[in-house]
């Protein structure tokens, strides 16, 4: 498990690119960054980070550029930085403070996400809009259309999709325009997240009502409906998309078939809610950030079958789902070894 913040960690995003680094956000006004070598060990002893420091509040959120070169981050104190993350590791190692580029908003900010061409940040507010700006001239547009605060942002393309406690996924055409194109309703509850597909053709949302929906954007249908036994957190695809893992207040990290719906694995537990997850940029390894203050990478399987067959050479009856669940998971990573709980 990773360490550094100390109060519960609520985003959490893996760099692009062939530096590794993992960057979390939390209610202690940090960001935190741990480095990772090429077979995911981590670069610093007992899995201790990198910490910038800026906010004077709660951070919401993080996202890495395209390029992996720059961190932004949001907050309840309204403003969105933008650092250069090279320039900002060697400056805490220097015992100094890191320099930041400072987008002030109107509100507290939500979430953030970076354009796939990293010219421009979305960031989603208290005041139920999202801002656009542009990352170099800080000029700003604003998406309104929502009737309560916006959750979260994901960016595919030239499409943005944003999610409300509204209820409501509202898909827009960011470039050039900046219009509402689509509206997803369905959920009974606040949605929580969201995540495009790598192909851009399905879109998946995360709910307190306590499912998770893949939709066929085109077509604006439900494709599958996945049902956790808490309000959900987060999901998002694997990279290959075959894929796609959940989290939620159940505590549960899980893995699905997001073209039929089927649980196929239980990853992972924590011990409280699952607040985040992120994949590795390959697919092979998945993080969970925690109420428990813990940040966890796992291994993801959906070999059930093996995981069963090693249970039965160790016990005299079939194990119950919540046996199943608690027993058979693959171990998550511990910091500067290779596994663990």
């Amino acid at each position: 498990m990773l360490t550094g913040h100390e109060l519960p960690v609520w985003g959490l995003v893996w760099s692009p690119g062939p530096r590794q680094r993992l960057a979390g956000a939390s209610d202690d006004g940090t960001v935190h960054v741990w480095s990772l070598t090429a077979d995911g060990r981590f670069l610093t002893p007992g899995g201790r980070s990198i910490e910038l420091t800026g906010h004077r509040a709660g951070v919401s959120a993080v996202a890495w550029s395209p390029d992996g070169r720059r961190l932004v981050s949001v907050s309840e104190d309204r403003t969105a930085l933008i650092r250069d993350i090279a320039e900002a590791e060697e400056t805490v190692r220097a015992g100094e403070a890191p320099q930041a580029r400072k987008l002030t908003a109107p509100a507290p900010l939500n979430c953030v996400a970076w354009s796939p061409d990293g010219r421009r940040i979305a960031a989603g507010d208290d005041d139920r809009a999202a801002r656009l700006w542009d990352v170099d001239t800080g000029e700003e547009t604003s998406l309104t259309g929502h009737t309560d605060v916006v959750n979260g942002i994901a960016w595919h393309g030239h499409r943005i999709a944003t999610f409300s406690r509204d209820r409501r996924v509202a898909l827009w055409d960011a470039v050039p325009t900046g219009s509402q194109v689509g509206t997803l309703l369905g959920h009974g509850d606040s949605v929580q997240n969201v995540s495009w597909s790598p192909d851009g053709t399905r879109l998946a949302t995360a709910s307190q009502d306590g499912t998770a929906v893949v939709w066929d954007v085109d077509r604006n249908s439900a494709v599958a409906t996945l049902e956790h036994e808490g309000p959900l957190s987060d999901l998002a695809w694997s990279p290959d998309g075959r894929h796609l893992a959940t989290v939620s207040w159940d505590r549960t990290v899980r893995l699905w078939d997001p073209d039929d719906g089927r649980e196929l694995a239980v990853v992972g537990v924590h011990d409280d809610q699952v607040n985040g997850l992120a994949w590795h940029p390959d697919g092979s390894r998945l993080a969970t950030v925690s109420r428990d203050r813990g940040v966890r990478i796992w291994e993801p399987t959906t070999d059930m079958e093996a995981l069963l067959r090693r249970a039965r050479a160790r016990v005299f009856r079939r194990l119950t789902d919540t046996e199943r669940r608690s027993f058979l998971l693959p171990t998550a990573t511990r910091a500067g070894a290779g596994t663990g709980h």
